[in-house]
């Protein structure tokens, strides 16, 4: 047998060839039935969301990543896929970083650790002993991994990054997202940010990360029309309202099983069974053309997600909006939008503004029914007013003052007596 042996040298010393993120991690990414319902190859086509966060990982170009998200979009998947594509393709050291040390545990024993037994490619890179990939700092033979809280700055501290992988930033203390990205200045053009979030106010990190963004949003395009939109729940999503009863309490149920969609440009009802494929050929489009191509970012609201309907989210949202914070957790959770709370300062100026105009103060207008007195007594003055209420069902004030003691309410009371506007008659108010 002959043996070539330029041919031999060639290969052995031909530059190995890169591996698109997306293609590695489909080929190789195995998702373990202890973690996930859907045992096998990891699939974007489940999530295709997601297939624009792992192409710009594997993008040279892209230095920072921001996904503003909501619950069950899949995010903490693309995190185990990067990390695993990073130190099989493009070793560098890696951080990963979320709320407290105790979820970084979990998460690395609940999905990171089943991956790299799953993964061949990975797993040719583990340390002999096995027992080093359960403590905090896993020495692979490619680079190094440190799963971290956010509590303690010394996990930080003279500690170069290439990888900075940030999850749920905004529950960090203030100014740790800061220090932790100041870890991959050594690595200047190679680094890779990857931070993604529920959000909590406008100000927070990862919506100004996002503002900074190239501020990609998932587009879905209407069946019937064709015409490419972003889906706004409470633009696109509707039930019917006959599904509430007399007292106004609405059949969840039955509102989970009637929800639609709304094309917002040709009016078209879009059913809840078409939502995934409507997901499934939609597309990342920017809308900031004057971010840095440097600085992606994608919003990803629990819309888009395989794991629950339009419906469901109609469900959730009846449930929170009467509860104390629920509209604020029911944007943060499932929008992944900020909340502002709505501020209306009442001034006397307001006040005015809402009279009408030929009103004025102890005077009778209409025709009033009753006139009513009303106190409410308290330990150093006792406020007191009365009221007009007419057939047609409308009241307005007619009069109010102070007494500075309980007993001085019932001479003030016998006091009161107004002239009609018009007629000249004369009422007294009753308690």
């Amino acid at each position: 047998m002959t043996i070539d042996f330029q041919k031999t040298l060639s290969a052995t010393w031909r530059p190995r060839q890169k591996r698109g993120c997306m293609e590695w991690v489909q080929e190789n990414c195995w998702l373990s039935k202890r973690f996930t319902g859907r045992e096998g190859f990891y699939d974007v086509s489940f999530t295709p969301y997601l297939r624009p966060l792992h192409e710009w990982f594997g993008d040279d170009e892209t230095r920072s990543i921001a996904s503003p998200k909501g619950a069950q979009i899949g995010y903490t998947t693309f995190i185990a896929n990067a990390m695993a594509y990073a130190i099989v393709q493009e070793p560098g050291p890696i951080i990963y970083i979320t709320s407290t040390a105790d979820n970084a545990k979990s998460w690395s024993e609940r999905e990171w650790l089943p991956r790299i037994q799953d993964c061949a490619p990975l797993k040719a890179l583990c340390p002999s002993d096995k027992d080093d990939l359960r403590k905090q700092e896993q020495h692979f033979l490619s680079c190094t991994v440190k799963l971290v809280g956010a509590q303690s700055e010394n996990n930080l501290a003279s500690r170069p990054i290439r990888y900075f992988f940030g999850d749920e930033v905004d529950k960090w203390p203030p100014g740790y997202l800061g220090q932790a990205e100041a870890r991959t200045i050594s690595y200047s053009s190679m680094e890779k940010r990857v931070k993604g979030s529920t959000c909590t106010v406008e100000d927070g990190a990862i919506w100004m990360d996002w503002i900074n963004s190239t501020q990609h949003h998932w587009h879905v395009a209407c069946p019937e029309c064709k015409e490419p939109q972003i889906l706004d729940f409470f633009k696109h999503i509707k039930w019917p309202g006959e599904h509430r009863d007399i007292l106004g309490k609405w059949d969840i149920e039955k509102v989970r099983r009637d929800t639609t969609g709304v094309c917002q440009h040709c009016g078209a009802i879009w059913q809840q069974k078409a939502q995934r494929a409507m997901v499934a050929k939609g597309e990342a489009i920017s809308t900031n053309p004057h971010a840095s191509k440097s600085d992606k970012g994608l919003h990803l609201p629990s819309l888009l997600s395989p794991f629950l309907t339009w419906g469901d989210l109609a469900g959730i949202w009846l449930q929170k909006k009467e509860q104390p914070g629920g509209r604020q957790d029911f944007y943060n959770q499932y929008l992944g939008l900020p909340f502002t709370m709505d501020e209306w300062r009442i001034t006397d100026e307001k006040l005015l503004a809402l009279r009408r105009e030929d009103y004025q103060l102890r005077q009778l207008t209409g025709e009033p029914v009753v006139l009513t007195f009303a106190a409410d007594p308290g330990e150093k003055m006792c406020h007191w007013s009365v009221e007009a209420h007419c057939a047609d069902g409308t009241a307005y004030l007619v009069d109010y003052g102070t007494v500075h003691t309980i007993e001085d309410l019932l001479p003030t009371f016998y006091r009161l007596e107004y002239t009609h506007a018009v007629t000249g008659k004369k009422a007294r108010p009753t308690v």
